[in-house]
């Protein structure tokens, strides 16, 4: 490819520094890590607590595998309400840290 610069090592490091630094690489790494240990946990909790207890007043089957059948098309409505319930609970954990972590900002002194 004419006009095409092949970029030395040292050069491609460096540029890949910067473009960590400059982007917060390191805190969008570690919250995805962390986003991954949640999803984890909610999904356990879902499966091991509350689908349990829903599917107590849910019929034979288990909510899990609760479908609605109309015309011939099956609706996995417990499907859905497992995602739902995952859901939910991953916006309240987002909600109470976002809490926290403002009330913190706030109770912090102003640097100067």
């Amino acid at each position: 490819m004419a006009g095409r610069r092949i970029e030395k090592p040292k050069e491609i490091v460096r540029d890949f520094r910067e473009f960590a630094r400059d982007y917060n690489v390191a805190p969008l790494a570690i919250g995805v890590v962390i986003g991954t240990s949640v999803n984890d946990f909610v999904k356990t909790l879902v499966n091991g607590f509350f689908t349990p207890l829903i599917s107590l007043l849910a019929p034979r089957q288990g909510i899990q595998n609760f479908t609605v059948t109309i015309r011939g098309s099956v609706f996995a409505v417990g499907a859905v309400a497992n995602s739902l319930i995952s859901f939910l609970i991953v916006l309240w954990i987002v909600y109470i840290a976002v809490k926290v972590l403002l009330r913190q900002k706030k109770e912090e002194p102003a640097k100067e």
